[in-house]
């Protein structure tokens, strides 16, 4: 064969996958899948679960980026980086009598008295956030060759695991040679053939770079319930993730994407999109009880205020801008809401906004992730 032959089969070979993994068909595959059909709804539209209401207002709240600095570093702050930004009074909170800040990044009522080791706590995070900042500035580079994974060892992995840190029962864990687990992937699945460009869809599943997982607290009720589920011999599902043996006994609460400002950056939706799915699958196979109870009142539409509606948070990151995105389920249907901009960390006061909205989105998660499955584990 001559090598003009071969290398006529390669080219082809290679042009009929990047096809077949176009995001332009991946995404039509997943509306019109057999099996959770995607749909996309913007933030604004009126069905948006009523539990992610107090969520946005808190985290929009920061994106005005008041109050988001401690004013016992205030100098330091604009001697290192008012020259570069614009670093404004109503930017910095507490005083001689400093507001306590909560773990969810909100000021609290409670004062206590700016001492050594209050200082100290926040000069250690304006340190970190300031090596974020200037990693950015270095992977943003034009004149250097900067990849993915420089972006994530110096931005994007520091950045989720100082928010991670700010909750005890949640741990950050780089997911990329983690596969999802074949019974609850899109790649065993069908898509519906007939009409608007089905023909042309595609499926299949998808890796994520960071997820955010639930380890619940020694000795609690769910930790109990937990270990109950996993000792059982009976021939039902005993992990609490949708991903092939890593981790079985921690649920997944955020999960994570991450890119570079380059070719490929188009298929993050779709990829958090097959994820979220995959996971509301796994999640399908604990039905809450109660619901079960009143089913046959509430037949077929239950509706997303229903008190057993699946939310899944998702975070897609571009280079230093940060995005927040849900997968809910309604019905037969995966609704991907979103997204709504957390920050950039091009700036320090960029970072700062991150950071508080990180803090209160794990926060929420961490809540929201240990009631669901607390309701959803039963006791034998």
């Amino acid at each position: 064969t001559s090598s003009n032959s071969i290398l006529s089969r390669r080219s082809a070979t290679s042009t009929t996958s990047s096809r077949a993994s176009s995001p332009i068909k991946r995404e039509r595959g997943m509306r019109y899948a057999d099996d959770l059909p995607l749909l996309r709804r913007s933030l604004k539209d009126p069905r948006l679960p009523a539990r992610l209401g107090p969520l946005l207002k808190d985290v929009r709240a920061v994106s005005t980026k008041k109050h988001i600095m401690p004013l016992a570093l205030k100098e330091e702050i604009e001697a290192l980086y008012s020259p570069f930004e614009a670093i404004s009074d109503d930017m910095f909170f507490g005083g001689e009598d400093d507001e306590d800040e909560s773990e969810d990044g909100h000021n609290q009522s409670k004062v206590v008295k700016v001492n050594d080791d209050h200082v100290k706590r926040h000069r250690d995070r304006l340190w970190q956030l300031g090596r974020i900042c200037d990693g950015t500035e270095d992977c943003s580079d034009p004149s250097r060759q900067t990849f993915e994974v420089e972006w994530n060892d110096v931005v994007h992995s520091p950045m989720l695991r100082l928010a991670c840190r700010q909750q005890s029962s949640l741990r950050c864990r780089n997911l990329t040679s983690v596969q999802v687990d074949g019974r609850y992937g899109d790649a065993a699945r069908t898509v519906r053939r007939g009409g608007g460009g089905a023909a042309t869809a595609t499926l299949c599943d998808c890796r994520i770079d960071f997820g955010i997982f639930l380890a619940p607290p020694e000795k609690s009720d769910l930790q109990y319930r937990i270990f109950d589920l996993m000792s059982r011999d009976v021939d039902q599902v005993r992990q609490l993730n949708h991903l092939n043996a890593f981790e079985p006994d921690w649920p997944l609460a955020v999960s994570v994407e991450t890119k570079r400002l380059a070719p490929g950056v188009e298929k993050a939706s779709g990829q958090l999109a097959s994820y979220g799915r995959a996971q509301v699958r796994l999640m399908q196979q604990f039905p809450d009880p109660q619901v079960e109870e009143t089913r046959e009142k509430e037949p077929a539409e239950r509706g997303i205020r229903g008190g057993s509606e699946t939310i899944l948070p998702q975070l897609k990151v571009v280079s230093a801008q940060w995005e927040l995105s849900f997968i809910v389920r309604e019905g037969p249907n995966a609704v991907a809401y979103g997204p709504f901009g957390l920050g950039n960390t091009a700036s320090l006061s960029g970072c700062y906004q991150v950071f508080k909205s990180l803090c209160i989105l794990f926060k929420w998660a961490e809540r929201e992730c240990y009631d669901w499955w607390l309701r959803h584990i039963s006791v034998t």
